[in-house]
């Protein structure tokens, strides 16, 4: 089975377009504890992909051929720099790219990825957050 967290925290990083925040001034993390410490890193913006504790669902679809689903998180944090109402509109463009992105294109080794949730929606004076629970599907 393939690193579907890596794949699509790559698959983000090399179609980025948005220009504020730039690819170049996220800290592309690869883990939920990562995420967190993110701003030991030196930057303002974090994407965030990982696999929760839950394990892959299999499905048979003929003989010898199972589709694989997968989540995957996408956590997208900012940190408040001058005011909640900014980190919050550079939080939203953030998501509109994922969506974007997922959109256009599917990463490499999958069959479909679609964005099957949103939550954790929060906006503290520190840091605004959102999270976005990403299907991998793929066949075995």
């Amino acid at each position: 089975m393939v690193d579907a967290a890596a794949i699509l925290n790559q698959h983000l990083y090399d179609n980025w377009t948005l220009q504020n925040p730039s690819r170049d001034s996220i800290y592309w993390a690869k883990s939920k504890v990562e995420a967190i410490d993110f701003t030991k890193m030196g930057k303002n913006y974090v994407v965030a992909c990982f696999a929760p504790m839950t394990a892959a669902n299999v499905r048979v679809a003929a003989k010898n051929v199972w589709i694989v689903e997968e989540n995957v998180m996408v956590d997208i944090l900012v940190r408040v720099v001058s005011n909640v109402a900014e980190a919050v509109e550079k939080r939203e463009a953030m998501r509109d790219e994922v969506y974007n992105i997922l959109k256009s294109s599917t990463p490499s080794g999958f069959e479909a990825v679609d964005i099957t949730r949103e939550f954790n929606k929060n906006e503290s004076p520190d840091l605004v957050r959102l999270s976005l629970q990403v299907r991998c599907l793929s066949l075995a």
